[in-house]
């Protein structure tokens, strides 16, 4: 239902309600989901791994963060898809 001017500037619909749907509209839109997040700590954790496997001079350890980058990238772009699902599915 929608509210007309009159209700909103006699008070029957406070405008902090009215600004308060649209900060959780927006602040829903923006939100992570878990695949997001676990997804960019793997490629953070992974380009770690492979910055210390440089410094220490190890192939191993450098190979470990790229397969690490690679599979936080995976994940996060799962999570991506998913989050582009749910938005599309709310429009």
């Amino acid at each position: 239902m929608a509210a007309s001017a009159l209700e909103f500037e006699s008070g029957g619909i406070g405008a902090y309600q009215v600004l308060a749907n649209k900060r959780i509209q927006k602040t829903a839109s923006i939100a992570l989901n878990r695949d997001q997040v676990r997804g960019s700590f793997k490629d953070a954790a992974g380009k770690a791994r492979e910055k210390a496997g440089k410094l220490t001079g190890s192939t191993g350890q450098q190979v470990r963060g790229l397969a690490k980058q690679a599979e936080g990238r995976a994940q996060k772009g799962m999570g991506d898809a998913k989050h582009a699902m749910k938005n599309s599915d709310s429009k």
